[in-house]
């Protein structure tokens, strides 16, 4: 007992009061805890005496109160503001309600009464502390406050400006308070170590919101004062080198930089609104190695259909789905397959995603008319064997693509529909004639992202028959039971984490084309792809819910 700090011997009557384990086991954990400079609490979690949950239920249990989970704290500004994020990452707490006269605090021991007094002379009120599992409530002080580490300064910034701007550099270079600074950096560096696809910056009556969009589903991260708004736009806008004393016309803009070894592509984007300008962030990693079509999961019958489509000498091969759905991932999959010395590759794009060696990347620039269907044209007088199109847009990009083709050229490009059928359809409306898209089209890939189930939550569950039924399976496939996420630290408790793929893919056999050249439904040429083999995305989601990879929910949601 000797060897136990003053200030832990509530923790170790405690533990020993409820038969945790032996004294000699205790105190060798305890001391090891103070031999790795660790609390006490961590070293009994990581040696598996105790769970998070039942620690914080023991803890709570002798200090006469409640354990409490912080995810479900009500984080108003009010309630924020009582206390600096420093002094909450410094002291492992989060504020969890407020009733005038006494602050309710979560934090991993409330048996600690030297944190009590030294809290309540900080923030010179009554205090009160209750338990709550640690990386819990580290999620939930990072999410409320920001990740600590995020308020470091991103360095080697490298500002990229468009060759024809010709603003007065002075004129949009304000000094910009150092806090704004530390904040706006904050914000990028969570969204980067979120894998946050993009970042909202919004701009209401009394406050700004800050939303990210993380494995597709938007999550409200930061709140801040109005007053901040404008400070916040200026900082960026300097950084993206746009013009900080125009507010009232959108802007686009860029921001280049490297962090942690990695270069990340910020694209910019403003917006006049009712109370201000908002800004949308799109987050581009464009370190990341590209991946080949065997490592993006997908079902080997899936990669060998998309290669034979994608190795074809002439036509076109198009990906459809929504935005962000993963369309140009597959394609620079494909493409970087196809990148041998033999083929010259050009593509064309909007934004450029990834740069890949030996491959010739133009940047689309509407701007000053350097549009998709100018381009093209440009390309083709220079002998290319392949073309990438970020995205066929209009009538005379579509019908370019087309002539492309049908000059012995194969093209790539993707399109907005909700599946690899429709993509007919979409052509149609367009103004292509039938014969054309017959004559041009090898196929078209269908796609979705799903979120993935957080592998360190999953849990199972028997599914009502309606739910089996609309997944289009019969009971003797579900015997093992659906799976879902129940939420944790790692996850955000949002019990998904990462996301995965579905596709269905179209191959345009003689047919397919018929019933292009007879203007056929979208509903019929479905019929005919799956009688000729195609698998429809709602059945390869099935799958993938069987086997665990993803909910039932992700999939009806969907397709």
């Amino acid at each position: 007992m000797s060897l136990i700090h003053a200030e832990d011997e509530p923790l170790w009557e405690a533990l020993t009061s409820a038969h945790v384990a032996d004294e000699e086991v205790l105190t060798l954990a305890f001391q090891d805890a103070y031999d790795q400079k660790i609390t006490p609490e961590e070293e009994i979690i990581d040696r598996g005496l105790l769970s998070e949950e039942e620690l914080a239920m023991l803890l709570s249990k002798n200090a006469g109160t409640v354990a409490v989970d912080p995810t479900a704290a009500t984080l108003t500004e009010a309630l924020l503001n009582t206390m600096q994020s420093p002094l909450a990452h410094k002291f492992k707490i989060l504020p969890w309600a407020d009733d005038g006269d006494t602050l309710f605090i979560a934090c991993i021991n409330p048996l600690r009464p030297l944190l009590q007094e030294t809290l309540k002379n900080l923030l010179r009120r009554e205090v009160q502390l209750l338990a709550a599992p640690a990386s819990t409530l580290a999620a939930a002080i990072n999410r409320a406050y920001g990740d600590l580490e995020s308020h470091s300064v991103i360095s080697d910034f490298t500002i990229v400006r468009d060759s024809d701007d010709d603003d007065d550099d002075d004129e949009r270079s304000p000094v910009v308070d150092s806090a704004i600074t530390q904040l706006v950096e904050s914000i990028i560096m969570q969204a980067i170590r979120e894998r946050t696809s993009d970042i909202h910056i919004e701009p209401f009556e009394h406050e700004t919101q800050v939303r990210m969009r993380i494995d597709g589903t938007l999550v409200e991260t930061h709140r801040q004062p109005r007053l901040l708004h404008n400070s916040i736009c200026s900082r960026i806008k300097v950084l993206a080198g746009l013009n900080v004393a125009e507010s009232r016309l959108p802007q686009d803009g860029r921001i280049e930089f490297r962090i942690d070894g990695r270069s990340v592509d910020l694209r910019i984007s403003t917006l006049p609104v009712r109370h201000g300008e908002m800004i949308c962030v799109r987050v581009l990693d464009r370190s990341g190695s590209v991946l080949s079509l065997d490592r993006i999961g997908l079902p080997e019958e899936l990669v060998i259909g998309i290669r034979r489509q994608a190795t074809r000498p002439t036509g076109i091969f198009i990906v459809t789905g929504p935005t962000g759905s993963g369309k140009s991932t597959t394609l620079y999959a494909a493409l970087c397959e196809l990148n041998v010395s033999t083929d010259k590759i050009l593509t064309a794009e909007d934004p450029i995603e990834y740069e890949i060696d030996g491959i010739v990347q133009v940047q689309v620039h509407d701007s000053i008319g350097l549009g998709y269907s100018r381009l093209i044209r440009a390309f083709l007088r220079q002998d290319p064997d392949r073309i990438m199109i970020g995205e066929i847009r209009d009538t005379e990009t579509a019908a370019m693509a087309i002539q492309a083709a049908l000059t012995g050229h194969m093209v790539y490009s993707t399109l907005h529909t909700n599946d690899a059928p429709g993509a007919v359809a979409r052509l149609l409306d367009m103004g292509v004639e039938p014969f054309l898209i017959a004559a041009a089209m090898n196929g078209v890939l269908g796609q979705r992202l799903l979120r993935k189930i957080c592998d360190g939550c999953k849990a199972a569950y028997k599914p009502e028959k309606t739910e089996v039924e609309a997944l289009g399976l019969g009971q003797n496939e579900v015997e093992a039971g659906f799976f879902y996420g129940r939420g944790c630290a790692k996850c955000n408790m949002t019990g998904y984490r990462g996301r995965v793929p579905i596709q269905e893919l179209l191959e345009f056999t003689p047919e397919i084309k018929t019933l292009v050249l007879r203007r056929a439904p979208t509903s019929t040429i479905r019929q005919q792809a799956v009688r000729q083999g195609m698998v429809p995305m709602r059945l390869q989601g099935a799958r993938l819910v069987v086997t665990g990879v993803t909910t039932a929910e992700e999939v009806l949601k969907y397709t």
